[in-house]
């Protein structure tokens, strides 16, 4: 399906990432920059193209079905905590959930902090509609190995 996954430190399947119809996959790469594979629809993929600088500081990526409400695929990341990049711009150094609206487009919208204290979780997991409640939800598992529920909101943030 293609050469160069390597150096991609992250690996998302977040749906139609292009608005086409086709499945999409993004990847971070070493570098912190955020690529698209759109997907062709016969189970390859088109040219891979940069969508975005500045994931590495981002240490927990997951595709989000929809958090937002826009009938969209979303990311969900938490950046590192007590980073520089983060003080800067969050002033926060506990580690932020942050929300990147899809676009439909094959770009990634602007962030929203969802909320800050998060720096413990190492891993999120979004599996859709988990409890059958309104939303979408996420599941994180802390630096000591437990698993937590968070239950979104419809729309989230």
């Amino acid at each position: 399906m293609g050469v160069g996954w390597n150096s991609e430190t992250a690996i998302l399947t977040p749906g139609d990432v292009t608005g086409d119809g086709n499945a999409d996959v993004l990847g971070r790469d070493t570098a912190g920059r955020l690529r698209l594979c759109p997907g062709n629809g016969a189970g390859r993929f088109l040219s891979r193209r940069q969508i975005g600088n500045g994931w590495k500081t981002m240490m927990a990526v997951t595709s989000a079905a929809n958090l937002n409400g826009a009938g969209r695929p979303d990311l969900i990341a938490r950046d590192v905590s007590g980073d520089a990049w983060a003080d800067i711009l969050a002033r926060d150094t506990t580690g932020s959930l942050r929300l990147y609206r899809g676009s439909g487009t094959g770009r990634v919208g602007g962030r929203t902090l969802v909320s800050p204290g998060w720096a413990a979780m190492t891993a999120l997991v979004n599996p859709g509609n988990w409890d059958r409640a309104a939303g979408n939800d996420l599941l994180a598992r802390d630096a000591a190995g437990p698993c937590g529920f968070i239950r979104a909101t419809t729309p989230a943030v």
